[in-house]
């Protein structure tokens, strides 16, 4: 590689790495994306997915995605995301910044995006009832059981094992984790 592309490389590095994933976050409104898919979903009236605030697709992507909140934020660059959520912060505090914030943490994840994809198209109406109990369940509550319990605790792996009790399927706690004793029922 010549000098010349080594530097127009650089260049481009530290303009990426200068703040988390902005480039890569103005490419795609994902967010945009996010909302049409679950308002397209059909769910129910009383589902009511129309007008998800920034906290509640982050929610959402830390639900797909499998991964903790302040995993995702840690991700996109922002290092202080558990101390930020241990503190009560949260996106739509912020009206704009935090959308551009969202964005950026979608854009270093597009996996994430990627399954929600697939899982509405796949599932459709299906996906509702989840959706509903992860935001029910809420994003204060989400973060306290992820950054005082365990990172990987997810609202809609309650819901699993509150199914698997009452398909019978064997005694489990209902914690949200998940875990053998759950995969084994």
């Amino acid at each position: 590689m010549t000098g010349l592309r080594w530097l127009l490389a650089g260049l481009l590095m530290v303009g990426l790495a200068s703040t988390p994933h902005e480039g890569l976050a103005q490419a795609t409104p994902t967010v945009d994306l996010w909302q049409s898919t679950i308002s397209d979903l059909g769910c129910k009236p009383e589902y009511e997915f129309d007008t998800l605030s920034t906290d509640d697709i982050w929610l959402l992507a830390s639900a797909f995605g499998g991964q903790s909140l302040e995993a995702i934020g840690v991700a996109a660059g922002y290092d202080n995301a558990g101390d930020y959520l241990g503190q009560g912060g949260k996106l739509q505090n912020f009206e704009n910044k935090g959308r551009k914030d969202l964005e950026s943490m979608l854009a270093a994840s597009p996996g994430i995006t990627r399954r929600m994809q697939q899982e509405a198209r796949a599932l459709g109406q299906g996906l509702c009832l989840p959706i509903a109990y992860v935001l029910q369940t809420g994003f204060k509550e989400t973060v306290r059981l992820q950054l005082n319990e365990r990172a990987y605790w997810q609202p809609h792996s309650e819901l699993a094992q509150v199914f698997v009790n009452l398909r019978g399927c064997g005694p489990v706690d209902v914690d949200g984790f998940f875990g053998p004793a759950s995969r084994e029922a």
